[in-house]
């Protein structure tokens, strides 16, 4: 019976499917080690929260909607809802630029497909915090599972497709 040979680490690191993932999997555990931290919550998580609250509340407002944004809440007489943690669709985004760097294609294109993927993300995040809002307020017995199944579920299944159509249009 023979036993099967370990591959050498540089054939390994040449052949461009094991690269991509060996590349893949260490950027997305050194962003995790990050994303736990209390620094990025205070510096990274609280500020887009807060962000999205006051986009999403401005834009609640010019729709008539009596809103106000305090911190990373978006309050009416109607509806109180706080974008929390996990809610900001920085985890997602941040694999979706994760699976773009390793791709092997120029630099230019991979960037611009990463800025591209960013708006179109954050964009989405901002219509998932309006539909939720909405959400609360005319179907308030839905809003969880429109909160954690629905939108969780299009949130990665939309960055999954962002970097799908980048891939099959790779230079």
């Amino acid at each position: 019976m023979s036993k099967a040979k370990a591959m050498p680490l540089n054939q390994l690191f040449n052949n461009p499917v094991y690269y991509y993932f060996i590349i893949f999997i260490t950027l997305t555990i050194l962003f995790h080690l990050i994303w736990g931290t209390v620094w990025f919550f205070d510096y990274i998580i609280e500020p887009v929260n807060t962000l999205y609250a006051g986009l999403a509340s401005t834009l609640l407002s010019w729709m008539g909607w009596q809103t106000t944004a305090e911190g990373t809440s978006v309050v009416s007489p109607f509806f109180h809802m706080n974008i929390a943690i996990g809610c900001d669709g920085i985890q997602a985004t941040a694999m979706f630029i994760i699976a773009m760097l390793p791709l092997s294609t120029d630099w230019k294109h991979k960037g611009k497909g990463i800025i591209i993927g960013i708006f179109c993300l954050c964009l989405l995040n901002l219509i998932r915090i309006i539909s939720l809002y909405f959400t609360g307020v005319y179907f308030p017995s839905i809003f969880e599972f429109m909160h954690i199944q629905f939108w969780q579920v299009t949130f990665i299944i939309a960055a999954g497709l962002l970097w799908m159509y980048w891939f099959g249009s790779k230079k």
